[in-house]
């Protein structure tokens, strides 16, 4: 019988390429921004949503993976736009470097008004309730990916349930807010 045999060492594991290059994924430089980096969260979540909605597999055992994806899109995509709100405005700004939802819109919020006069309010305010509902479920970015807090006690119960296909439909009114706003913010950059 066949016995497994470890890779040699001096291998790389995660950096080699196929032969074949199709295999092969290519980051492109157009990636190398929040924007992008943001979207590819929110393709994989959509991704994953697609395949296991019913009838298809069931998305019991994808649903923490897909509330994390759309969960990582929505707080890369606000940091991203506190910093084109910070260009546009000509002022010093960074994201915070924790994963406090609430904290990065209070910061986001005043400069996103600031830099698009006249934007719609009853989209922004759709927008934060959306960010709120979020921050409740997943405070600081773990309640997705471990099982337990830093405090020991469950992040979840069992039982936990949400639609997918509601969720799917909710985050594309996150798209829509978010895209729109840095579109215009890109606008406003180039001038």
């Amino acid at each position: 019988m066949p016995r497994f045999q470890p890779r040699k060492p001096n291998q790389h594991y995660l950096s080699e390429l196929s032969l074949d290059g199709w295999e092969n994924a290519v980051l492109p430089a157009s990636a190398i921004d929040w924007h992008s980096y943001a979207y590819c969260y929110r393709r994989a979540a959509d991704e994953l949503v697609a395949i296991f909605t019913p009838p298809a597999i069931g998305p019991d055992g994808m649903l923490l993976p897909i509330l994390f994806l759309y969960r990582h899109y929505l707080e890369v995509s606000l940091k991203g736009l506190i910093i084109d709100c910070a260009d546009v405005l000509g002022v010093q700004a960074a994201p915070p470097g924790r994963h406090d939802l609430s904290e990065i819109w209070s910061r986001l919020a005043p400069l996103l008004t600031r830099a698009l006069p006249g934007s719609n309010d009853e989209w922004l305010a759709r927008l934060e309730t959306l960010v709120t509902e979020f921050q409740k479920l997943d405070p600081t970015s773990q309640t997705f990916r471990y099982p337990v807090g830093k405090d020991g006690r469950l992040q979840l119960v069992a039982g936990f349930q949400v639609s997918l296909p509601l969720v799917k439909e909710t985050m594309k009114d996150i798209y829509f807010v978010l895209d729109a706003a840095a579109g215009l913010l890109e606008e406003r950059q180039a001038f």
